[in-house]
């Protein structure tokens, strides 16, 4: 609704001003009047949208989802580290803030060699 009503406002206020019978200084002054009025409008809904948090209650839960998603059922402290960083990572990508750049710490890959016998060996031993 917004979209439609903002550039017909703005029309419907440029149509009176142009059909307007008063003097330029009346019209200047009631121009200036409404710019500062808008700048002070605008600082406000600036001020609000870079000080509100945005966060829900629900950041937390999902959050944990992503661990427990990231770390596919190892219990291993390595692997609930590093699903952590990941979701972190992935909540701050979120929230629009940048991420940790997970590239700054060697993380070793591991490899199971069979489903739910718990061995674990790095991949480059083969």
């Amino acid at each position: 609704m917004p979209q439609f009503a903002v550039p017909l406002l703005g029309a419907l206020g440029l149509d009176a001003l142009v059909r307007s019978q008063e003097s330029a200084d009346v019209l200047w002054k009631k121009f200036k009047k409404v710019m500062i009025i808008m700048a002070g409008l605008l600082v406000v809904v600036a001020g609000f949208y870079f000080t509100a948090s945005y966060k829900s209650e629900n950041d937390a839960m999902i959050q944990q989802r992503f661990v427990q998603m990231a770390s596919r059922g190892q219990q291993t402290p390595q692997a609930q580290q590093q699903a952590t960083e990941l979701a972190s990572s992935l909540m701050e990508r979120l929230a629009g803030r940048p991420a940790v750049d997970l590239r700054q710490r060697p993380v070793a890959n591991f490899h199971t060699d069979s489903p739910g016998n718990g061995a674990h060996r790095p991949l480059s031993e083969g």
